[in-house]
């Protein structure tokens, strides 16, 4: 038992490694942005699962093999691990250097936010949902591991598929379990369900206290702190199906409920950054990758094109910045091209047999 939880702590921390890896060579490649750790992290949480769309993506209409899926994807992320110890291992030892500074800004209120974190990180390791999603997202990905393929095989009977599941098959977010299975050799099931469910609870704090750094700037940290706080209780009393707390407790291993509790609220960041500065070319690199993200998360991110428009458009009209419609567009472009794909296949234009 112990040694399982160190494994399973171990394969915890090469999450953030890769998060943190992204995330630093992406703000450093920006001279504006101010580098802290947990925004590097959450940068680099959805610049990795955009990194892991671009490449599962293909190799499963070309029929490759999740082995091979593997390879490729072990040797980028050790490059990029490579490249930010080289190029950021400095600014990380100096912002470890700086914690105890830091934690003793946060006084008592840091320990009510470690105390709702960690019950979360808790929360969502113990209790969790069993419906058919929740099938579907540990099925696929241990096909996936026992067949050496990619979407080929029905989750729900292990039966070979004659075309690819239409609902399902432009999302690769299950297929990363698959990958981690694979690589470091830990059950799906406790990959989806335990590692990944907890590595998504602490991202999705960590973005609500980015949120409170916008809301209150120049305050004490407590003020982020206690918003945190308070949104940890208001998601415990969201007790339907229909209310995204209900997701963060018991689903945060499925691609929706990422959406609902990481991808909402960082485009929520994004849009607090961009009214306080619409100049901020970096946060439009932020919410690309978001959307991006997005559509490796779950066929339901068109919701994530809403929150978008509901965030630029008023800004591109009250402020009358029609430059902001090109960048705005851009950001748009993953989901627009997913959605066009679906409709192709949808309609029949796009086939999605299985012929290799």
């Amino acid at each position: 038992m112990i040694l399982e939880l160190i494994r399973m702590a171990a394969v915890f921390l090469l999450h953030f490694l890769a998060f943190l890896s992204l995330g630093t060579l992406l703000l450093k490649a920006s001279r504006k942005e101010t580098f802290t750790l947990s925004l590097a992290v959450i940068v680099g949480y959805f610049a990795y699962f955009a990194l892991f769309e671009l490449v599962a993506l293909p190799m499963i209409f070309t029929y490759r093999s999740l082995g091979f899926l593997t390879m490729v994807m072990a040797v980028l992320m050790s490059v990029v691990i490579l490249a930010a110890v080289i190029l950021g291992g400095k600014e990380w030892l100096r912002r470890i250097k700086e914690a105890p500074r830091v934690l003793a800004d946060h006084s008592w209120m840091l320990l009510l936010l470690a105390a709702a974190v960690l019950f979360q990180c808790y929360a969502v390791a113990v209790y969790y949902d069993t419906s058919a999603d929740a099938a579907y997202y540990v099925g696929i990905a241990n096909t996936a591991v026992y067949t050496d393929t990619l979407q080929k095989y029905s989750p729900y009977t292990g039966a070979a598929l004659g075309r690819f599941m239409i609902r399902y098959v432009f999302s690769c977010f299950p297929l990363h379990n698959a990958f981690v299975s694979r690589l470091v050799g830990i059950p799906v099931i406790i990959q989806a369900k335990t590692v990944m469910a907890v590595a998504n609870a602490f991202v999705a704090n960590l973005i609500y206290y980015q949120i409170g750094r916008c809301l209150f700037p120049g305050k004490s940290r407590k003020w982020p702190d206690l918003l945190v706080v308070f949104l940890c209780v208001i998601n415990l009393f969201c007790d339907t199906i229909y209310q995204p707390g209900t997701f963060l407790f018991t689903r945060l291993y499925e691609g929706k409920a990422i959406l609902a509790n990481l991808v909402l609220p960082m485009i929520l960041y994004c849009a607090l950054r961009l009214y306080r500065d619409d100049g901020d070319k970096i946060i439009w690199v932020y919410l690309f990758l978001c959307n991006l993200a997005a559509v490796c998360f779950s066929g339901t991110a068109v919701i994530a094109a809403f929150g978008c428009s509901a965030a630029v458009v008023p800004l591109i009209l009250l402020r009358r910045r029609l430059r902001l419609a090109v960048p705005y567009v851009i950001c748009l472009l993953p989901i627009g091209c997913w959605f066009a794909a679906y409709y192709l296949a949808k309609i029949g234009k796009l086939s999605l047999a299985i012929t290799g």
